[in-house]
């Protein structure tokens, strides 16, 4: 997989934050929600804004990079997030909405960890074989809290200024 295109999308926000050290909320308030559901409910912007949490980007980004080749997932993933957050009135700004880099980081991630857990059956089973992937904290490993508030990052995908990613 060419992990070397750009592309992304961000988190909208305000969404619910994600409690990962507690098992029963560990998949969010979609956690009930099969997987061909919750991509169609993305892919035609049906998620409520209280709904769209870090699970279920991390699910989302899993079916995409599934569903797609890099390019494919990468450009998906940005033109339904930047079309969510128009839908429940998220501005894309330089300071809100979509975020190139830490979109493209999240699918990189998420990616690797595909490529090292070949063997499951849902994005909820490969979470759960993966839980470092819930700890929204994890992209602070990669990059600096002012690389990411950067308008540069925001707009275009920036490389790691810590440590590569896989």
């Amino acid at each position: 997989m060419d992990h070397s295109a750009a592309g992304g999308a961000r988190h909208l926000e305000g969404h619910s934050e994600l409690n990962s050290s507690d098992p029963e909320n560990a998949f969010g308030p979609l956690a009930s929600v099969e997987d061909s559901e919750l991509l169609r409910r993305f892919e035609t912007q049906c998620i409520r804004r209280d709904e769209w949490t870090h699970t279920e980007h991390c699910r989302v980004a899993y079916l995409l990079i599934q569903k797609h080749d890099w390019a494919g997932a990468v450009h998906c993933m940005r033109e339904c997030i930047i079309k969510l957050n128009n839908a429940q009135g998220v501005p894309n700004s330089d300071t809100r909405g979509y975020h190139e880099t830490v979109t493209i980081a999240w699918l990189r991630l998420i990616a690797a960890a595909m490529e090292r857990n070949t063997v499951t059956r849902s994005s909820q089973e490969f979470l759960q074989s993966n839980p470092h992937l819930l700890d929204k904290t994890t992209l602070a490993q990669y990059f600096s809290q002012h690389l990411l508030s950067s308008v540069l990052a925001r707009q275009f995908f920036v490389h790691p200024d810590l440590i590569p990613l896989p």
